[in-house]
């Protein structure tokens, strides 16, 4: 049986995925622009769009195992890695890029909340 969030799954990741495409561009314009991930450097849009890539893609994918996999594989990853630097924006250690004053950690974090939501009382 299909998710019957589907759709919003779709269209929240697929605004998420264009967010962070634009977040990729400020980073390759203006390095810097997107905090490095923790151990790894890379800057964290990369990385984010990974996530919400995998979450978007995996409502295309027929096999339901192949495709809870995939969303998984990005939504907790992605929720972790919001929290991560939801966390160290308030304590003041990090610094998310901002959208009209809002850090855009915040608005991952809540995404990946709304998504996993949507897909547990979905299915």
């Amino acid at each position: 049986m299909e998710n019957k969030y589907r759709l919003w799954i779709i269209i929240f990741s697929s605004f998420a995925t264009l967010v962070t495409l634009w977040l990729v561009y400020s980073e390759l314009t203006s390095p810097g622009y997107c905090p490095p991930y923790p151990l790894l450097g890379t800057p964290t849009c990369y990385l984010v769009l990974v996530f919400f890539s995998l979450v978007l893609g995996a409502q295309f994918i027929k096999d339901k195992n192949i495709s809870k996999i995939l969303f998984y594989g990005g939504a907790v990853p992605g929720l972790g890695t919001a929290i991560w630097f939801s966390s160290n924006q308030l304590l003041g250690t990090a610094q998310c890029p901002a959208q009209f004053s809002v850090p855009l950690c915040f608005v991952a974090l809540l995404t990946f909340i709304a998504l996993i939501a949507l897909k547990k009382i979905g299915d």
